[in-house]
């Protein structure tokens, strides 16, 4: 008796539907974890005097900010982005480059120091949000702004850093003059020339910030030597490297 009572528990028990639970996503399924919001991050430049490049920018602009998410997802592959507000634009505008992952925590990209360099003191901000796209629905974190202080390691009152020669080249009635301006606090440059006999020689001037001159008072067909200085109220930079060039002949 006690055994068919068991038994009819068994199958009743077997045959009782089974219940399936909807995924219920948390109050946050994607957070910011770094930085935090209203963060300060500190940004020390420098003035790399040993760069041999033209237009090259001021301090590391290799350095990265980037933020650690947390995603808490239904199933396992995901797409993540940020999305950055845009002054200018007064929007928030797609930012970086998409990046998938399967993983509930992930490192991604919103901004660079270069874009927040500076030879002078300043301070900046970045405000963004990260949006994490899975099969079938669109997550987005809560939005974070992050103050960025700018801090030049550098001392404005010297001398400047000495240019340096790009090339020379010949219009149809002058010669062209090109340079890299390596300096951050020059008032002016001065461009020397001399005919290689150092049978003449002069001078010229060009305003802060120039990288270019168009020399038109020469001889034809003879050879040129030109080299560049930077100057300021504290004194005249170093000669940059020296530049020849055969001029062509006077327009009739």
């Amino acid at each position: 008796m006690w055994l068919l009572i068991l038994l009819l528990l068994f199958v009743l028990l077997g045959c009782e539907k089974k219940t399936m639970i909807a995924w219920e996503p948390p109050a946050q399924p994607v957070r910011i974890l770094s930085p935090r919001d209203a963060d300060t991050l500190q940004v020390n430049w420098h003035w790399p005097s040993d760069s041999t490049q033209c237009n090259w920018e001021f301090g590391t602009a290799d350095t990265r900010f980037l933020a650690r998410v947390l995603t808490i997802l239904p199933g396992g592959q995901y797409s993540a982005r940020v999305f950055k507000y845009n002054t200018d634009a007064k929007m928030f505008a797609a930012y970086g480059d998409v990046v998938s992952s399967a993983a509930d925590t992930l490192d991604i990209f919103y901004g660079s120091a270069a874009e927040y360099g500076s030879a002078r003191d300043r301070s900046d901000s970045a405000t963004f949000y990260v949006q994490a796209v899975t099969a079938d629905s669109v997550y987005v974190s809560p939005t974070i702004t992050v103050h960025i202080l700018s801090f030049s390691r550098v001392d404005t009152a010297t001398v400047p850093i000495a240019p340096k020669m790009d090339s020379l080249y010949l219009g149809s009635n002058f010669i062209g003059i090109r340079w890299c301006d390596r300096s951050f606090n020059e008032e002016g440059f001065h461009i020397f020339y001399m005919l290689a006999d150092n049978s003449l020689w002069g001078e010229v001037a060009k305003g802060a910030d120039s990288t270019d001159y168009t020399f038109t008072f020469y001889h034809p067909h003879r050879e040129y030597r030109f080299w560049i200085t930077a100057w300021n109220r504290y004194g005249e930079s170093a000669p940059s490297d020296t530049l020849n060039i055969v001029s062509g002949a006077r327009p009739a």
